[in-house]
């Protein structure tokens, strides 16, 4: 298993080990160094499928892949590399076989989502998810609103969680910390998994 962390840095988030960001729109994209991110993640918006196509354009010859946060149609349609689910998206019953029909619709795209808690790790796990972005990790300016954070500790909870799913069922899971991570914070995130 590998843990990701994400450094936020204005309303963008770049990764200490590996890349992401999460963008939201195109043009921010096509100025940025695209060459360098291996996913960017737009956030699902009236204009989104617009945007993952003009950012799919920019990032044409790279190993980049656009993922969109939101809806599986938008995702699809836009001709995304993959779609990015809510967390409440994970109680639905049949999660498993969305995730099956997901990765068939987009052609063997890229099945992430986002988690808040242990249980909600583990059933991403058992839908067979291919990331969750574990989180929120610290305060941030991009959820202000959020004053009781989870921290490095549900790092920590869901690495020893998923231990025993690993080996019981040979599940393979990609963690992204994200939430208020910067470089004063981002080796506490690291250590936790």
């Amino acid at each position: 298993m590998a843990v990701f962390v994400a450094r936020e840095r204005r309303r963008e988030l770049r990764v200490c080990e590996g890349t992401l960001r999460v963008l939201r729109d195109a043009d921010r994209m096509v100025r940025s160094e695209q060459a360098r991110s291996s996913r960017v993640e737009l956030q699902s918006s009236s204009n989104v499928q617009a945007a993952a196509r003009s950012v799919r354009s920019a990032v044409a010859g790279t190993t980049c892949r656009v993922v969109v946060n939101g809806y599986l149609e938008d995702a699809v349609f836009s001709g995304a590399d993959g779609v990015h689910l809510r967390e409440r998206w994970l109680s639905e019953k049949g999660a498993a076989d969305f995730v099956s029909r997901a990765r068939v619709a987009m052609n063997g795209g890229v099945v992430g989502c986002s988690a808040h808690s242990v249980e909600s790790v583990l059933a991403a796990a058992k839908a067979g998810v291919d990331y969750v972005q574990i989180g929120t990790m610290f305060r941030t300016m991009t959820h202000p609103e959020k004053v009781d954070v989870e921290g490095p500790e549900l790092v920590s909870a869901a690495v020893d969680a998923l231990r025993g799913l690993e080996q019981e069922h040979k599940v393979r899971l990609l963690l992204i910390g994200v939430g208020g991570i910067d470089a004063s914070n981002c080796a506490d995130v690291t250590r936790a998994g």
